[in-house]
């Protein structure tokens, strides 16, 4: 469950009004992804043989034989590294920059942002998220699962920013 109020609210409803994304969402997925643990960091060994390995536009990134690092979920958004990349991450850029939660949500909420820019629905943009391209599943998406989450979760926050924000 969200608490009604954490440390991240602030930051998200900045960084979210500026890139002129609902913050509701942004805060749902933040809870879906890392339920607000800035340290979180997942592998992803499946995206780094798809996506990555023996790539040539890869081949000269600086964590390329880092799978680790190149095709990690990291922080509240579990942005990964090649993704902050494509959002405008500096190349000499550190990957444990993204740990950073400030610097995480700004390339969390542009992934979204361009997501959200390309499909034009919030569903669709949820699940492109989640996976980069929303597949269906007749009338539901592959991670129909994730999407209800996030769902759910925003849900909860706008119920509790309701209860907590002066009218």
């Amino acid at each position: 469950m969200i608490r009604h109020y954490n440390r991240f609210d602030d930051l998200i409803r900045l960084k979210s009004f500026a890139a002129g994304v609902d913050p509701v969402v942004i805060k749902a997925i933040v809870q879906a992804e890392s339920a607000f643990d800035s340290t979180a960091k997942r592998n992803e060994p499946a995206f780094y043989r798809r996506y990555i390995k023996d790539r040539p536009r890869w081949k000269k990134c600086r964590y390329y034989h880092q799978p680790e690092i190149i095709a990690a979920g990291i922080g509240l958004m579990q942005v990964q590294y090649t993704t902050a990349l494509w959002m405008g991450f500096a190349e000499g850029g550190h990957w444990y920059l993204l740990f950073d939660p400030s610097i995480n949500i700004r390339y969390g909420i542009a992934w979204y942002r361009n997501r959200l820019h390309k499909y034009e629905h919030t569903s669709m943009a949820i699940s492109a998220y989640n996976c980069g391209t929303p597949k269906r599943i007749g009338s539901r998406f592959a991670n129909q699962t994730y999407v209800d989450k996030v769902y759910g979760f925003a849900d909860q926050v706008r119920a509790d920013w309701a209860a907590t924000d002066p009218p």
